[in-house]
């Protein structure tokens, strides 16, 4: 976040361990949510596809039910890429101004 590597003891960002929670309080941002929730934020995939490419990053294997099964054969909606991260915090930054 863009407030963090200006001021890096800014208090903008927290996480609470005990709880597995995360939360920005910068007024640009104010995202909060579990550890996939913040994997969404940060690749900029939607929850589904982010949640599946969580999961390949740690080697996971996924079980997949039939629904699943139909949705294997479609393209994800979006790739991550940090070319992609740095627009998509670009685009923030514009929106926020």
């Amino acid at each position: 976040h863009q407030s963090i590597r200006e001021n890096p003891k800014s208090r903008s960002f927290s996480v609470d361990l005990n709880k597995h929670l995360f939360r920005c309080a910068h007024p640009k941002c104010s995202h909060q949510g579990n550890a996939l929730d913040l994997w969404v934020v940060h690749t900029g995939l939607p929850l589904y596809d982010a949640a599946l490419h969580l999961a390949a990053e740690f080697k996971l294997k996924i079980k997949r039910n039939r629904e699943e099964e139909t949705r294997k054969n479609e393209p994800p909606k979006t790739t991550y890429s940090p070319s992609n991260q740095q627009t998509k915090e670009r685009r923030h930054q514009t929106d926020a101004t």
